[in-house]
């Protein structure tokens, strides 16, 4: 990690091993990648948070739809869209499908 160059996110990036946004400044990401490697991931509670804070639509960039469908079942009848980018093959014809 130390030899990784790591710049402030354009976007707001949450973490799922605390459910939070990451930080700006480069050093403190590095430290907290490096805590998030070994820690449980908190998927629930990320997700609830990113509610909370006015994210309405997730998308699931990876195989499958694992947890497009978690997504689903933890916000249940509140109003959002989770989809996965794997439907059609994956690729961008899957980021098109989705």
């Amino acid at each position: 990690m130390a030899a990784v160059e790591f710049y402030p996110p354009e976007l707001t990036v949450y973490g799922n091993a605390d459910a939070a946004p990451y930080p700006t400044e480069p050093d403190r990401i590095r430290h907290r990648l490096s805590e998030h490697l070994t820690a449980p991931v908190r998927f629930m509670d990320e997700i609830e948070g990113m509610y909370q804070a006015g994210a309405r639509v997730f998308l699931e960039v990876g195989p499958k739809e694992v947890l497009a469908r978690l997504t689903r079942q933890i916000l249940g009848a509140r109003p959002h869209l989770a989809v996965a980018t794997d439907g059609a093959g994956g690729g961008i014809n899957g980021l098109l499908h989705a």
